[in-house]
């Protein structure tokens, strides 16, 4: 192990130094692979490829997942349909072999070669492209806002708001009309994805996300506390706080007229 740490310093001024840490993907000892995968992922050393694809299917699930994100980190492309095979087969019993696979995507992939597996039959390997369009802030995550998996549809809300990913923040903004007559129905939404949705509204809407918010209010079966809050926020229409208040942090969006002045809002609503 030492040995590997070695080579990998003395890569910084001569890659070619690190070039033995291939064949060493091969040892039989599971400790000796993984930390080889590893330091040839981050001195993005491009000839290790197609060992490393190898690797994802060691029986070490360390290794697996370092190789995955050493792969992404050489951006190998070839590498996209093992790595969701490596979801399929991970079937979300391991976090980090989860988290490996989808840095591994990340790299390796972008939206539109992830959009055919947003349907896909296996709700890891949905799950897995999901957090990886997370990553990529790539607004084609939009379309699992129609994923019939409770936890994949609550996973978006997360991701769409909390990133923010604003080409699919209208999208978000849109579920408000879903959760009309049927929010009370609902036991899987909780306050905090109700509130998601309705800041997507308030802080990047527009006129009609403001008639939107109105009438989720006045015949939602939503409970009264988020009724009241969609109130409040037309109440603070024209200037949204500084501070996101879901997630936290310094998100500033921009001023709006207040309702009353502005005549479009006043007839949408």
């Amino acid at each position: 192990l030492h040995g590997i740490w070695g080579l990998s310093i003395i890569a910084r001024k001569d890659i070619e130094a690190i070039k033995p840490l291939v064949d060493l993907l091969g040892d039989n000892d599971p400790r000796v692979r993984e930390l080889s995968a590893k330091m040839l992922g981050d001195l993005r050393y491009a000839p290790s490829a197609e060992k490393l694809v190898s690797l994802l299917k060691d029986s070490s699930l360390r290794a697996r997942t370092f190789a995955a994100i050493a792969l992404g980190r050489l951006k190998h492309k070839p590498a996209v349909a093992a790595l969701l095979e490596m979801l399929k087969e991970n079937d979300d019993k391991d976090a980090f072999v989860r988290h490996g696979a989808v840095m591994g995507l990340v790299g390796c992939a972008d939206g539109d070669s992830l959009k055919p597996f947003i349907t896909d039959s296996s709700k890891a390997v949905r799950l897995g492209t999901l957090l990886a369009l997370r990553r990529l802030k790539d607004a084609k995550i939009a379309a699992f806002l129609a994923d019939a998996d409770p936890l994949i549809y609550a996973e978006a809300i997360r991701a769409i708001y909390d990133v923010p990913i604003l080409g699919a923040m209208p999208a978000l903004a849109a579920e408000i009309k879903r959760f009309g007559a049927e929010a009370g129905k609902n036991t899987n939404m909780t306050g905090l994805l109700y509130s998601r949705i309705l800041q997507a509204n308030y802080r990047y809407g527009s006129v009609a996300n403001a008639a939107a918010l109105a009438d989720f209010a006045a015949t939602s079966s939503a409970s009264e506390e988020v009724r009241v809050n969609a109130l409040e926020m037309l109440e603070k229409w024209e200037e949204p706080t500084e501070v996101d208040p879901v997630v936290g942090i310094y998100r500033p969006v921009p001023k709006r007229p207040t309702l009353g002045q502005d005549k479009n809002v006043a007839s949408a609503l």
